[in-house]
């Protein structure tokens, strides 16, 4: 025999349910960014001309570089955040003058090198040209880029 539930039990499940999806929404992050808004852990700071990803000469330091492609790059509370397929940046950044999304765009999905200066993170690929975020104090970190 089906179970009855009494209107008082329904009326009390609403809220339930809907409790239910606004944790899930606090734990997942605004949709549609497919990256977590985590900044990089274990971060180090990042030394002015470092560089990042795929180029014809290792890094200042003699490590080899591996090939990254930019996943995303987001501003919030005067921290931007660069995420790449290996790596993040964090950097401090005014992000009331944000990268248009036009010139991101181009760059998001494909294979990039990230060059910190001190004040400037110059991200570069063959075909999409330049861009130039400006940022100070950037650490570099392991990144959560599960989506």
């Amino acid at each position: 025999m089906p179970q009855t539930l009494r209107p008082s039990t329904r009326i009390t499940r609403i809220p339930a349910a809907l409790a239910v999806v606004a944790m899930a929404a606090l734990a997942f992050g605004p949709c549609g960014t497919g990256v977590r808004d985590k900044q990089p852990s274990k971060a180090r700071p990042m030394v002015a001309g470092e560089v990042l990803g795929k180029v014809d000469a290792p890094s200042p330091d003699g490590t080899p570089t591996v090939a990254r492609t930019l996943l995303s790059v987001t501003c919030r509370e005067g921290v931007v955040v660069v995420r790449t397929n290996i790596d993040g940046i964090s950097a401090l950044m005014d992000c009331s003058r944000p990268v248009p999304q036009s010139s991101l765009d181009r760059f998001i999905g494909v294979p990039v090198v990230v060059t910190y200066t001190g004040d400037v993170l110059r991200v570069e690929n063959i075909t999409a040209g330049k861009l130039d975020i400006p940022a100070t104090d950037a650490r570099l970190g392991a990144i959560d880029a599960t989506p």
